[in-house]
This record gives C-alpha cells, structure tokens and sequence, in this order.
C-alpha cells in the first residue's frame, strides 16, 4: 500500500509540473506587453461598396472595432495602433510616400481609434512596402520591451513596386513576435500568392467573416495575446443561456401572430436604402474631369437619398424649394490672433452666379500679412482668414517655391494641432506659396533666419457648379443637389440647383443628386476653386402600355448585381409612364399574381443611352 501511494505521488507531482498542462504558467514567461498595429488601406478603391451599402473602409473600421473591444474585454493591456496609407494625397498625384501613423499604441484606445477612422477619407495610392518599412522603423522601436505583430486590412495590392516580401525578411521580421494577418475584403486569387510572404491571408466577404477573423485571431495567439481563451468561450456561452430562455418563452405568446403583418414593412426600408449610387470609378474618366483634378467617391448613402428619388422626373409639379442662404451657416469659428484689417481690406461676400454663359474661374487672391517673433531656429506658420477675423483650419497641400527661380522647394499638407498650424523648418528666404487646386496665393513673401513667420493669407471661399461631361457648356435645369458638410452633422443642408454657382467654405462635403438612380459624390472643396461636379446626360424610358397593367420595379446594375431604386404603376396614360435615367443597364422586374406568393419575379433587361429614349412594352 504504501508503494501504491508513493507511486501516486510521484504521478501526481508530474503532472503538476509539466508546462504543457498549464496555460498561466506559458503566460507568465511572455513578460512583454502585447502591441498590434493595425495598417490600414486607404486608396481610392475602398470607397467603394463593400456590402449593403457599406463601403470597404467602412467594414475594416468595423473589423478593427470589433476586435479590439473583444481584445481589450480580456486583457485591457493589449495597446493597439492604426498607421494608414492612401488618405492624404489623391490617386493622380500617384504619392507613393503617403502614409502616416494616425493612432499611436495605447491602452484602452476604442474611442480615439473610431474618431479617427471617422475621419479619414480613402482617396490616393497604395504603397504598401513603404508603410511597412516606416512600421518597422518608426512604430516597433521597442521591440526590447513589447511584443509586436501588424494585421494589413486591404483590398488590393502594391501600387509603387514596393518589395513587401524584401521588407517582411529584412525589417519586420526582426521585430514581430507574433503571426501577423492580411485581411483581404474582396475575393481576388492573385492576392493571395502577393502576400504569402508577409503572413496569413484571409478573405472577409461578409458580416459572419468578420465575426470569425476576429475570434480567430484571439484564438490563435491567445498565448502571445495573453488572454485565456477557453474562459473566454465559457464565459460567453453561459451569458448567453438567459437569451435562448427568453426567446422560448416569447413566442408561446398570443400577441406573436400580429408580427407576419409588420413583416412586409422591412422589405421597402431595405429598397429604399439600397438605393443605386453612381460614380465615374464605373466609367472612363473624361479629359476635362481629369484636368479639373475631380475625383468623385462613393460613399454610403443617407436617408436623405431615399427622399430625393422619389421626386418626379419628368416634370417638376411643384415649384422647388429655394436654396437656404448661405449667410445663414453657421460655424464654430476658432479665434486667432487679430489682423490688422489696414493691412487686409475687407472683401466682398461671394454672391451665388446664375449659369448662363460658361462659368467663369474665381479671380486670384493674393493678400497676405506677416508676423514675426523669435526662434532658435527658422520657421514658417501658415494660417488661413478672410480677412475679416475668421479663420480656416482645413489642411490643404501647399507648394513653396524660390521666388527668384519659381523652383520648387517643399510641398506638404499643411496640419493643424488644435487651433494652431505646424510650424515648417524653412531656410530663410523669400518664398512664393501656393495652395493645391486653388487660385489662393502669397507671393514674395520673406522669411527671416531665426523667427517664427506667421503669414496669414487672405483667401475667399470656393465654389460648386454641375456640368455634363459630353456638353460641359449646357446648363443642368431639371436637378437639385443636397450639398452638406460630411464630418459636421450640424451643419446646413444646402438645397443646390444644378444650374446654378454657389459658394462654399472649404470643406470636405457629401453631395446628393436627385437623379435615377441618385448620383453621390464626395468632395474635398479648397480656397478660391470652382469644383466641377459631373452629372451624365440622361436617357428615357416609355412604358407603351396603353391599358392598366399594375406594378413594376425598376433596378439598376452597378459592379456585379442589380440594386432596385424606382417603382411605376402603369395606368395606361403614356405621359405618366416616361422616365429619365442616368446611362447604364438596368431591369424591370414584375411579378404575376401575387407580390409575396413566393414566386419569381418576371425580368426585361433594357439599357439607357443619353439622349435616347427606349419603348417598352410589358405584357
């Protein structure tokens, strides 16, 4: 007996100390702080629809929210990053340097990460290997102390001929501890093979996916994470016992027969917000679009949208609403420091100019007023008025040129730390200063050695006009856009007719045509520059049906399905059953007997060209 029980507790002590047995004991060795950072695309191509009206930038936000929320539940010492390429420059300046840390490594960081997410707008290039290399330099410095990996969100490839395998061996591979993750949002094969090197690729297609990425990830690194994740499944799985009791119960109940009836309303929501949305990334891009350095992106649509499609396109009935004054905008105006208004006359409001000879270009403004004080080194600051006490504080791109040769010497976005511009470390000088895509200046402007020069420039605000890309001279009547300010849900919304020039502050803004299918656009407006927004000449569609012949739907392809966004009751009045439609392929869908006795709708694919009417007749 007695060597039974030494037997047994020499079993026991075994077991006790055998590694494989204990997860807090691996746990323990792994001193270092767990770091993830997230490198995240955003060139123009992620504006585009993802899923119900979703757009890829929108699904990685919500990837990454999802995960962190999940991550920072188990272990609130796990910091995250975000470093983003693409959203500073635009894609025809082909910038393949654009890339900037936006949210540095901290804990509990979820409300930060999902402002500045807000904030960004994909719009430029994809120089993958170069934001990798500045990860590897610049973001895991102290891999002595924190343990690193990096999850690349993306829908694409390399855009600069970066070597992103050349980078992962030589740089990151250095400094990541733990597997990193390219999460690819569309289902493209070629991808694939790109970044085998870097690490595991997975496709995120849908809701579930991203669902499943996220519990993967936990699940996998759990030891690196330092989270335990059987606990982490327990745990969930017995929250979620009260749930499943409680929806046994509710149905027993007698008022569950009134639910079928209020089934068929979600069936009009999801119509109504799906509505179709066009962009020129579905077209070749014109000449003149391309000079005038017009790139429209898609964005989600509002629940404003579904309001402009129901409007009548072939007549207007009712006369429509005027344009709300711009004078009544008001904004939260940061205070700087006074101009002397000797120095800088006051300027004249912008008044709105009614389209009827070809639009003129907003003539060049060019005041500007110095101030100095002293620095250990030379440095400029740029600010931005009208002259008359208001200040912007937008972050155009500038260009500084050598005032005696015109060459160039610098060319930076300009940013702004709260209410303050950065300073920019310039030999001294006298300069010429230009802003990006605007007719704002400030010429001759000497910069003295070791001072702080504050050049305030005086620039007015810029403008918005319509225009057919085939016919740019023909002014657009039949329209009105809604035009309103994208990251200030305060703001006005400008009711904009299509025929008319109306003058903005410089803004980013969200605009919405009342074409069919509405037309979306979203547009980055600078100081002293008319925007040109394309709308593409329509074409008609004549129902023939001289008889009551009942409902049809009318639905649009964009990329790869049909979306629907119009209905018709056809009476048998030709006049009512005309219909303008932007150029593209569409369907009329229609059901025989029954909408909802579960049949399959019958389909008569038709296409619009501009200026071409199309006779239907539906039998």
């Amino acid at each position: 007996m007695r060597k039974f029980h030494f037997l047994l507790s020499i079993l026991f002590l075994f077991l006790f100390l055998s590694p494989h047995n204990s997860l807090d004991a691996q746990q323990t060795e792994n001193k270092k702080e767990p770091r993830i950072l997230f490198l995240v695309d955003a060139s123009g191509s992620m504006a585009l629809e993802w899923l119900d009206g979703q757009t890829r930038f929108d699904a990685a936000s919500e990837l990454i929210l999802q995960l962190v929320d999940e991550a920072q539940l188990e272990n609130n010492k796990i910091s995250f990053g975000i470093r983003v390429f693409g959203a500073n420059y635009p894609a025809e300046e082909e910038n393949c340097y654009d890339t900037n840390l936006e949210v540095p490594f901290r804990y509990q960081n979820r409300n930060q990460i999902r402002a500045r997410m807000r904030s960004l707008q994909p719009k430029g290039y994809s120089p993958i290997a170069y934001s990798l290399e500045k990860a590897a330099k610049e973001d895991f410095k102290e891999d002595d102390k924190y343990s690193y990996s990096l999850i690349l969100i993306t829908d694409g490839g390399e855009s600069c001929d970066g070597d992103i395998c050349k980078i992962m061996e030589e740089l990151l591979a250095k400094k990541i501890s733990f597997k990193p993750y390219i999460i690819s949002l569309v289902n493209e094969s070629p991808l694939q093979d790109l970044y085998a090197c870097l690490g595991e690729y997975v496709l995120v297609e849908n809701k579930k996916d991203i669902e499943n990425i996220v519990e993967r990830i936990l699940e996998e690194n759990q030891l690196d994470l330092q989270i335990n994740y059987n606990q982490r499944i327990a745990n969930k799985n017995t929250v979620s016992k009260p749930k499943e009791e409680q929806i046994t119960i509710s149905v027993d109940k007698p008022k569950v027969e009134k639910e079928p009836e209020m089934e068929e309303e979600p069936e009009l929501i999801v119509k109504e917000e799906e509505n179709p949305i066009i962009t020129p990334t579905e077209r070749k891009v014109s000449e003149l679009e391309r000079k005038l350095k017009f790139i429209p992106v898609l964005i989600k649509p509002s629940k404003k949208s579904v309001q402009i499609a129901k409007v009548s396109f072939k007549t207007f009935t009712k006369p429509l609403p005027k344009p709300l004054p711009l004078e009544e905008e008001e904004e939260e105006v940061a205070k700087a420091p006074p101009i002397p208004k000797k120095d800088l006359p006051p300027m004249a409001p912008a008044e709105p100019e009614k389209r009827e000879q070809p639009l003129k270009q907003p003539e060049k403004i060019s005041d500007v007023y110095i101030e100095k004080e002293d620095a250990d080194k030379t440095y400029v600051q740029i600010y931005f008025t009208d002259g008359n006490g208001k200040f912007y504080w937008t972050q155009p791109r500038i260009k500084i040129h050598n005032a005696n040769n015109n060459e160039e010497i610098l060319s930076i976005n300009r940013r702004v730390n709260g209410q303050s511009p950065e300073k920019i470390e310039i030999a001294a000088g006298v300069y010429n200063f230009l802003v990006s895509e605007s007719e704002s200046s400030a010429n001759n402007v000497t910069i003295e050695e070791n001072k702080t020069n504050k050049v305030y420039i005086r620039v007015s605000r810029g403008s918005l006009a319509f225009y057919h890309p085939e016919e740019p001279d023909i002014a657009i009547t039949q329209y009105t856009a809604l035009v309103s300010k994208r990251f200030d849900r305060g703001s006005p919304v400008v009711q904009h007719p299509t025929d008319t020039v109306l003058p903005y502050d410089p803004a980013n803004y969200h605009i919405e045509i009342n074409t069919l299918p509405p037309l979306m656009y979203n547009i980055d407006l600078n100081f002293t520059s008319l925007k040109m927004v394309a709308i593409p000449q329509p074409g008609y569609i004549q129902i023939t049906n001289s008889a009551p012949a009942g409902h049809i739907e009318f639905w649009f392809r964009r990329g790869g399905r049909y979306l629907h966004f119009h209905d018709m009751q056809i009476t048998g009045n030709l006049e009512d059953q005309i219909r303008e439609f932007l150029p593209g392929h569409y369907q009329i869908r229609f059901y025989r007997g029954a909408r909802y006795s579960g049949g399959q709708p019958e389909i008569i694919p038709f296409s619009i060209k501009r200026k071409e009417t199309v006779s239907l007749e539906v039998k």
